[in-house]
């Protein structure tokens, strides 16, 4: 996977706590670097509905419960709560001015080795997602693909070398929404 698709899937992750949709995740390589930041994209991220459900400080733009964002954060990215020190960094950031928009790129950006081991095994199995979701014809973004998505990232985790889990949450995700596809509906006469 290309830095690029890395980068993207990790803002997925960050601020949606899923995989990518194929369109829009090819959207977002496409313009990345053309003309498009990565600062521009996480920018953008930040005032979605769904990132805004999952952290209202978003949109509320205080302090207040910086704590407990910070904790979601870092659940989502790392799969952990952040360590005193980092949550005192990062409060601190927050408190000084930081830009609301871009806040989780920077979390990102200053991640451990260990962190960015996690983050790179979720940000694989997004990209095993966003390969079999584009393969998968008549694919949408609904619901049940978000928790399933949610679910294989979750077991992303390079300490239990569980991608595999991920991969294999994917797969019979798609398998059964093959068959319920391919299930035909009793028309009544």
């Amino acid at each position: 996977m290309s830095v690029a698709n890395s980068s993207i899937a990790q803002l997925y992750i960050a601020y949606f706590n899923r995989a990518p949709e194929p369109i829009g995740y090819d959207f977002w390589c496409d313009v990345l670097d053309n003309p498009v930041t990565l600062e521009d994209i996480a920018s953008d991220f930040a005032t979605q509905p769904e990132a805004v459900a999952m952290y209202p400080l978003l949109e509320a733009r205080t302090t207040d419960s910086l704590g407990d964002f910070l904790t979601t954060v870092y659940q989502n990215l790392f799969d952990r709560d952040p360590d005193a020190a980092g949550l005192a960094f990062w409060t601190g950031v927050i408190q000084g001015g930081a830009d609301f928009g871009t806040i989780l790129l920077k979390i990102i950006e200053g991640a451990s080795e260990a962190d960015l081991l996690v983050l790179e095994s979720k940000a694989n199995v997004a990209q095993y997602w966003v390969d079999t979701a584009s393969a998968f014809e008549g694919y949408v973004l609904n619901d049940d693909a978000i928790e399933a998505s949610r679910d294989a990232i979750e077991a992303a985790n390079p300490a239990a070398n569980s991608v595999q889990s991920g991969i294999e949450i994917t797969d019979a995700y798609f398998a059964d929404a093959a068959q319920v596809a391919l299930t035909p509906v009793a028309n009544d006469v």
